[in-house]
């Protein structure tokens, strides 16, 4: 148990120690200032961390190395809406763009970053390599780390390109957070089982 800061008052038959977790708790949340005025404690936990406690955050992380001028495309989609929090990715340019095209090389899938809570969410991705788009086709563009984020009902593009002289080998690592409902199956990942005639429509 804590060590308490508020004593259970006699008059409580109660549990012990609960009256003292919940007063302890309610008295940290206020600051009492000059004049006896209070005030409410504003949180220092941003809506990140509060998503992945409550276990709606996931994240794409996808190894790669990318040669002075080159770009990889990253096609995520997840049912109920693809919500791109933030796009890391060190030393390298990050695009959202409403559309490109390239060839397909990779399929992969989330992970949930609250290792003890899987609410039954999955985003899944496409890379892409040899990636093609046009400048009236980007929504936005900045230096990695980009912590601005990207919702659509249902693709989300993001190309990541080498502005630098040299080579750069890191990883992608996309954060996203669910919304709306999910259904299984959804998407394909690389080790989703098929035969000969599995209903693709299932998987979109």
């Amino acid at each position: 148990m804590t060590t308490y800061t508020k004593p259970v008052p006699e008059t409580r038959t109660i549990i012990p120690g609960t009256w003292s977790d919940v007063e302890n708790a309610r008295s940290e949340a206020f600051n009492k200032g000059n004049g006896g005025v209070t005030s409410l404690n504003v949180s220092d936990v941003n809506s990140i961390d509060l998503s992945v406690l409550n276990g709606t955050m996931h994240s794409i992380n996808d190894p790669f190395t990318l040669q002075p001028g080159d770009s990889l495309g990253y096609r995520i989609t997840a049912a109920g809406g693809t919500f791109v929090r933030f796009v890391f990715a060190d030393g390298i340019t990050v695009k959202y763009v409403s559309l490109f095209t390239g060839l397909l090389v990779k399929l992969g899938g989330s992970r949930a970053l609250n290792q003890s809570i899987d609410n039954g969410y999955r985003a899944f991705f496409e890379r892409w390599d040899n990636v093609i788009y046009l400048d009236d086709d980007v929504i936005l563009s900045g230096m990695a780390p980009l912590n601005v984020g990207v919702y659509s009902d249902h693709d989300v593009s993001v190309i990541i390109k080498n502005n630098t002289s040299s080579a750069v080998s890191d990883s992608l690592s996309v954060g996203l957070q669910s919304v709306g409902d999910f259904t299984l199956p959804y998407g394909l990942s690389p080790d989703t089982i098929l035969t000969p005639t599995t209903e693709m429509s299932i998987y979109d």
